[in-house]
């Protein structure tokens, strides 16, 4: 699917997304680049370089997305998809694999609003800050889906909230390396003289990205903290269970053998003696249970 945007000052804005065959095509006359080249910038499989000038100024960033769980799968996931944003004179092409809702609507709001005087190099800028924004909104949703999952986890320990945990922990990592592509981007983008002239503003969007560099990272080692934290504490009281069911087991282990001695085809003392024998067996099995029992209590548990 591709969407034009016409500005007044001559500056062609194409956001390219979900894209297929016919769409490589179109684009590919256009951008008048081979058609292989544009599948493989936007194809995570194929390495390309974050940076590439030639004829057109390539620029692969990341932004993020929250997949929803499917029915009867409780795990959600956090990935980040590649954006590529293509200038060269008056024209500006954003490729985008899936489709970056907010982000289109920030690029179509940005050219009604500049109109008359779209600056590409201004425009650039504002489309970094606006995934630094991003990145920033969905780091707070993953702090928030931490927060609520520790909560959980204190009141009902479970293997399937470690798991949740684990992947909130995995949308951090994964996170952390798309800001750190955009740090990459502004750094450079700092020592290019076409845009010292928005020195300031870069380093605003520095901080920002640091900023929040920093709270994902710091994030990343809560996060794994926590579910060490109650992964063993789930295994100690497993283990507490465990000893609970063997000292159990032994003390069962008594009245069995008393009963299978006295079920053999022999004759064997107190045999002919009645309910009086049955009695004083009974007694003497309770009185070896509770031995057991307060030596298992003292020894085991």
């Amino acid at each position: 699917m591709i969407k034009r945007i016409d500005t007044k000052s001559g500056k062609t804005i194409s956001y390219v997304y979900n894209l297929k065959d016919e769409d490589y095509r179109i684009v590919s006359e256009r951008l008048e680049m081979d058609e292989e080249k544009i599948k493989n910038v936007i194809d995570e499989e194929i390495f390309t370089p974050r940076i590439s000038k030639s004829d057109w100024e390539i620029y692969k960033l990341y932004y993020p997305t929250v997949k929803k769980p499917v029915i009867d799968k409780e795990v959600t996931s956090y990935e980040i998809n590649p954006i590529v944003i293509c200038m060269r004179e008056d024209k500006v092409v954003i490729l985008d694999d899936d489709y970056f809702e907010d982000f289109y609507d920030f690029v179509e709001e940005y050219a009604e609003l500049r109109d008359d005087i779209l600056e590409e190099n201004r425009f650039f800028l504002n489309m970094l800050h606006k995934i630094s924004q991003s990145l920033y909104k969905y780091v707070r949703i993953l702090i928030g889906e931490h927060d609520k999952i520790e909560t959980v986890l204190r009141e009902q320990q479970s293997n399937e909230k470690l798991i949740s945990l684990s992947e909130v922990e995995q949308g951090f990592y994964v996170y952390n390396i798309a800001m750190r592509n955009l740090n990459y981007v502004v750094e450079n983008l700092k020592e290019d003289e076409q845009f010292s002239q928005y020195e300031e503003y870069m380093t605003r969007i520095l901080q920002e990205i640091n900023f929040t560099l920093d709270l994902s990272s710091s994030y990343c080692e809560i996060c794994k903290t926590t579910r060490e934290t109650y992964s063993s504490y789930i295994g100690n009281n497993m283990n507490i269970t465990m000893k609970v069911l063997a000292a159990a087991t032994i003390l069962i282990t008594v009245p069995n053998m008393i009963f299978g001695f006295y079920g053999m085809n022999v004759k064997l003392p107190l045999q002919d003696k009645g309910f009086f024998a049955l009695g004083i067996i009974f007694v003497i099995m309770v009185a070896l249970m509770v031995v057991l029992w307060k030596y298992l209590k003292k020894k085991v548990l």
